[in-house]
């Protein structure tokens, strides 16, 4: 057979030589093992919910800087990333669980009690007395964003104020703008998607699109910080990540920041093929250090079975304290791990004293937070098994 068609939820995708065929089929299966996998490791550890960088606070407010005179109704919250769904919320019912959810307290801000709209159970918000006339909104577990990250509503608009969607940067300590829906009489139920970062080519610079509900944000505006959030807002949200503790009880001296795989091409990857250049990558935080940490990535299976520690060997003493961000690369010339799913966890270790639990000596660890999946190469025609194992052999008489 020298002719492939490749048949997509019962439309033709493909047609060409069997060979370019399977190829993309591969790439198209990786491709959606890869968004599963990010999924699966925003989920799980929900340590990870006590740091900062997981948790986004996003708001309603009047365009204004008011809550809207006429309700703006909500019945559905969802967060995701390019074609994938991470959380989803109603609102009305337990909203305020989970990993979408809004923040409701009647003092300070503009939430207003459940109620029918239009045949679905929704939350308004609008002028119901609250001290910072806004709607906040908490997404956690929400790492890794980019231009492809996106928050979802299901909305009926307000008929009297156009209401912006928000969120807080931290780097700039003020509110963003990244849409609009704009006021609408007699509105229905809409959906709306509104993406969490705009891309590269676009930052500074997005279209607005007339007529609409949802306009790309063209600037920045500087309203209330998100201590207006008030005593409901958990301290994740509007504090700095504390440092960790030191055994004397004073500031950890090295934290992680930010931990990934990446393939033979230096791309992010939750997915790596067996076999093929791959690497790890620490971006760290230090602070008075004699020298770096010792770092540590440790994969396991999901039964607990330890398949490979790798453990960086120790630096040498620097002469000025090591005080600032750094990255650390652990590369591989070859994964001689085989197929499967894995568990992996990050650590940064002050020493590594075998005598001794490696937790006592640890300035950040972060246990089994990461989800890794091994693939086999393209058209792979016979399983390798769990260790590639590179063998020299010996023929004799």
């Amino acid at each position: 057979c020298e002719r492939g068609l490749w048949m997509h939820q019962g439309k033709l995708r493909d047609d060409a030589d069997m060979t370019t065929i399977a190829g993309r089929y591969y790439a198209h299966i990786r491709e959606e093992q890869e968004l599963s996998l990010r999924a699966r490791s925003m989920r799980l550890s929900k340590k990870a919910l006590a740091n900062q960088q997981d948790t986004l606070l996003l708001r309603l407010i009047g365009q204004s800087e008011n809550a809207p005179a006429q309700p703006l109704y909500i019945s559905r919250l969802a967060f995701g990333q390019e074609t994938l769904q991470f959380a989803e919320t109603e609102l009305g019912k337990q909203d305020l669980e989970g990993d979408i959810r809004p923040v409701i307290d009647p003092r300070t801000t503009n939430w207003g009690k459940a109620e029918h709209r239009q045949g679905r159970l929704a939350r308004p918000f609008g002028n119901f007395g609250g001290s910072y006339v806004h709607a906040p909104i908490v997404i956690q577990q929400a790492e890794g964003l980019d231009s492809q990250t996106w928050v979802e509503f299901d909305v009926i608009a307000s008929a009297s104020d156009t209401v912006l969607v928000q969120i807080f940067d931290q780097k700039l300590d003020r509110y963003k703008t990244i849409g609009s829906i704009s006021a609408q009489a007699d509105a229905t139920w809409q959906t709306l998607r509104f993406p969490l970062q705009e891309s590269s080519s676009n930052a500074g610079n997005a279209p607005t699109r007339q007529p609409q509900l949802y306009t790309p944000a063209e600037s920045l505006t500087d309203l209330d910080s998100p201590e207006a959030l008030g005593s409901v807002a958990p301290d994740a949200m509007v504090e700095e990540r504390p440092d960790l503790q030191s055994e004397k009880g004073q500031a950890a001296a090295a934290r992680i920041l930010d931990f990934s795989f990446a393939d033979a091409n230096g791309a992010k990857r939750y997915t790596l093929v067996s076999g093929e250049p791959a690497s790890a990558n620490f971006r760290i935080e230090t602070s008075n250090l004699k020298s770096l940490p010792i770092a540590v990535v440790a994969i396991y299976r999901p039964d607990g079975t330890v398949i490979s520690q790798m453990i960086s060997p120790a630096q040498p003493p620097e002469p000025r304290p090591v005080t600032g961000t750094f990255t650390i690369r652990m590369s591989l010339d070859e994964l001689l791990i085989g197929p499967g799913d894995f568990i992996v966890s990050a650590a940064l270790f002050k020493s590594l004293d075998p005598s001794r639990s490696p937790e006592d000596g640890a300035y950040d660890l972060r246990d089994r937070e990461y989800a890794l999946k091994i693939v086999d190469a393209e058209h792979q025609p016979y399983p390798t098994g769990l260790v590639r194992q590179k063998p020299n052999w010996i023929f004799s008489t």
